[in-house]
């Protein structure tokens, strides 16, 4: 059973780990040692049952259509930056208006297409024919198939077909919390986590936990709310199980009846052109 400590000390400082970061070690030498044994070793301890990782669902957040809608519709000027405490200096504030253009774009990508930010900030005009996207994820090594969203075909055209340039996540994650400051996304948001063995509580503005990831997370979840087949976006996904997919969106009770309310069970309506609309039973 792997250990209910997760910190360590490095010099004065203590280091706190998450569950989640603990379990992904554990799953790493699960999978080395299964791999290498017969040819490295015959060691078998790792296969007993009390060695397991484990791991926790972790808070974590979604942007929704009115607030990506936000972050599309978002003006970058110089009023703006300034009023929002930037350099105001001529040179500098044009090289912030470019470069917050541009990640706000690349992250848009990702939200319109649920690709991970390895995928989403490689993409270009290959990837791209007959409104539909198909490249090959890098972690998953599956080629996959996405119907474009009507508003990323509106950022191309607005952008001339010339996609934004590869940058690295960690820059990327800083010029994104930017932006949804500026998009005015900045509602109080509590987020928990296990790290050190104690849950933790962060309360902070909902922009300070938008991260690349996050645009993934949305567009899966706003494709399930608009009713897109849970197995297409499993497939999007790269998910082995389809219960990795239900835990990865993030749709409370009252977001899905709100999505089922317009259901034929429910609303008693068919779809339109549906000819095998069947007759009501009569009480004859």
């Amino acid at each position: 059973m792997m250990s209910s400590t997760y910190e360590k000390k490095k010099g004065t400082d203590t280091i706190h780990y998450t569950k989640n970061y603990i379990g992904a070690l554990f799953k790493n030498i699960t999978v080395f040692m299964n791999e290498s044994k017969g040819r490295i070793h015959d060691f078998t301890g790792f296969m007993d049952k009390d060695f397991k990782s484990e791991k926790e669902d972790t808070d974590s957040i979604y942007l929704t259509q009115e607030e990506i809608q936000r972050i599309y519709d978002l003006e970058i000027t110089e009023d703006l930056l300034i009023a929002n405490g930037y350099d105001s200096r001529s040179h500098n504030i044009r090289k912030v208006i470019k470069s917050l253009n541009e990640e706000r774009d690349r992250f848009l990508f990702g939200c319109f297409t649920a690709l991970r930010h390895s995928d989403y900030s490689r993409l270009d005009a290959l990837h791209f024919k007959d409104d539909i996207i198909s490249i090959w994820t890098v972690k998953k090594d599956k080629k996959v198939y996405i119907p474009m969203h009507y508003q990323l075909r509106e950022l191309l055209k607005r952008r001339n077909n010339i996609l934004p340039s590869p940058i690295s996540d960690q820059k990327h994650n800083k010029q994104i919390k930017a932006i949804g400051k500026l998009a005015g996304i900045n509602e109080d948001i509590i987020l928990t986590k296990t790290r050190g063995g104690k849950r933790i509580e962060a309360v902070k503005p909902k922009y300070e936990f938008i991260t690349s990831h996050t645009a993934r997370r949305s567009g899966a979840t706003n494709m399930y709310l608009a009713g897109v087949d849970l197995k297409f976006i499993q497939d999007i996904l790269g998910h082995s199980k389809i219960e990795q997919t239900i835990r990865y969106i993030k749709v409370t009770a009252e977001d899905n009846a709100k999505r089922l309310i317009d259901h034929p069970y429910f609303s008693g309506k068919q779809p339109e052109g549906d000819v095998n609309k069947e007759k009501a039973p009569s009480n004859e």
